[in-house]
């Protein structure tokens, strides 16, 4: 529900639900671990990472399975550089419960960890993964990269650019 603050392009309602989840971290104070999660997702948006970083940490200290802290660690890892490690520490997380509803969204996140750091197999091997394990195979996944601004799942993303990437990779592997 918070999420629909932030995605919906008016800056005044996004600022609104900015505050609204900082005031109720405050209420529900520090041991609060979904609203500490919120309140991290919130500081990632707003590109305070170091913030983020923290208030993800101290959620995922008071509850380890908290995808929402764990969605908002990804983003400030990805901007802090985290690399390997961080992917690693998603791997970790998605071990933990495959079948996750962030599953495949973090497994994305760990791939652009993978593409950050130059290994674009693994990136690959992370995104053929994931496609597979919800039923899009090969073929649709391909067929849906190379629509304009579409993704696998129908929704127009500005993360898009990670498609000729990818494609790149899998056609130098061995088929």
């Amino acid at each position: 529900m918070l999420g629909a603050f932030t995605s919906c392009g008016d800056a005044a309602y996004h600022a609104h639900g900015d505050a609204l989840t900082e005031r109720q971290a405050a209420v529900a104070g520090p041991d609060s671990w979904p609203w500490q999660s919120w309140l991290a997702s919130t500081r990632a948006e707003q590109g305070r990472v170091c913030e983020a970083y923290e208030l993800a940490d101290c959620a995922l200290v008071l509850y380890p399975r908290s995808g929402v802290a764990a969605h908002a660690l990804a983003h400030a890892e990805h901007e802090l550089g985290g690399g390997r490690a961080s992917a690693d520490s998603l791997d970790q997380w998605l071990r933990a419960d495959p079948q996750a509803v962030q599953s495949r969204h973090l497994e994305w996140h760990a791939a652009l960890q993978s593409i950050a750091c130059g290994d674009s197999p693994d990136a690959r091997r992370r995104a053929d993964a994931g496609n597979d394990a919800y039923g899009c195979g090969h073929a649709r996944r391909d067929a849906l990269a190379t629509a304009p601004g579409r993704t696998d799942t129908g929704r127009s993303e500005r993360a898009t650019h990670s498609h000729p990437i990818l494609s790149t990779s899998r056609s130098r592997r061995s088929p």
